[in-house]
């Protein structure tokens, strides 16, 4: 049996993609026979999690933490394998953790195997807000120490290949695009379907699925007066943790639409695809466009 640890930042219960797509991993990878721990700030205490072990030792990736972690891990034998759900922004002090990347750096020159999974590389280098560009400088500076402590990258989608490659300051670095799931199960078609809990007539449904977060909510709000006002008077389903908070907010400045507008709030996989198949289009607004790293897309 094979050993392979996890590091994330999201973990279920955390809801968003990152936790969603570490989930499937690990639980995949523990039905086909490995031995998978996950190391998340997300745990608050060690637990089993459908064959994967749940450990809550990262805290908040502070140098503390990291030594505890560090501890942790050197109970493990060698050679360690760890598999690192890479995304600036989810291992804290502001996104700019330099200390995490420099202990996964002093990790693999103690004789673990660092494998990075990239769901975002780094923020946009651009005219903008000192913060945001000191962000982007401290990111490039990450990606380095990254690149160079790891013996193999994945990416959420081509793309990230050429902005990686050059950080890796001439190595022969094996970079392999893995696609992201869906994180949806077959709908249970015994049980009455969401479309007919919400209209029993012809009336087209718009879907909205996703976190709600403020630069897709100011995305959607930007859109659906034209959708929601127009002729045939199409219902909105919002599906997803925090749809509720924006439905409220959206009947509250546009007292007419309260009749046509729904929300699930958080909808776990196993029912998830029940309220997808009710929806006849979906509005999916991304700040930085589609792609398949989207796990809302990919549902």
């Amino acid at each position: 049996m094979n050993c392979l640890h996890i590091l994330s930042s999201e973990y279920p219960p955390d809801v968003g993609g990152v936790a969603d797509y570490t989930r499937q991993v690990a639980e995949a990878l523990a039905r086909a026979g490995e031995e998978i721990h996950v190391w998340t700030s997300a745990a608050r205490e060690p637990r089993e999690a459908s064959g994967a072990h749940v450990h809550p030792d990262p805290g908040q990736f502070r140098p503390s933490d990291l030594r505890k972690l560090g501890a942790r891990l050197d109970e493990f034998p060698l050679p360690r394998r760890i598999l690192v759900q890479w995304v600036p922004h989810g291992y804290g002090y502001r996104s700019m953790n330099l200390w995490f990347c420099l202990w996964l750096a002093a990790r693999a020159r103690a004789g673990d195997r660092i494998e990075l999974m990239v769901h975002e590389p780094f923020l946009q280098l651009q005219p903008g807000p000192l913060r945001h560009v000191c962000m982007a400088l401290v990111h490039r500076v990450m990606t380095i120490v990254l690149m160079c402590s790891a013996s193999r990258v994945w990416v959420a989608i081509p793309a990230w290949e050429s902005k990686l490659r050059p950080y890796a300051l001439g190595r022969a670095l094996r970079i392999d695009w893995l696609p992201i799931p869906a994180c949806v199960a077959p709908a249970n078609v015994a049980e009455a379907t969401p479309r007919q809990r919400i209209t029993q007539t012809a009336q087209p449904i718009v879907g909205h699925f996703g976190s709600y977060g403020r630069e897709v909510v100011a995305l959607l709000e930007d859109r659906l007066p034209g959708i929601l006002d127009s002729d045939g008077r199409p219902l909105l389903l919002l599906i997803g943790a925090g749809s509720e908070a924006f439905r409220a907010a959206l009947v509250n400045r546009h007292p007419s639409w309260a009749g046509q507008v729904h929300a699930t709030g958080y909808v776990p996989p196993a029912a998830l695809a029940g309220q997808l198949e009710a929806c006849d289009l979906f509005l999916q607004p991304y700040p930085d466009g589609i792609t398949s790293r989207r796990t809302s897309a990919m549902a």
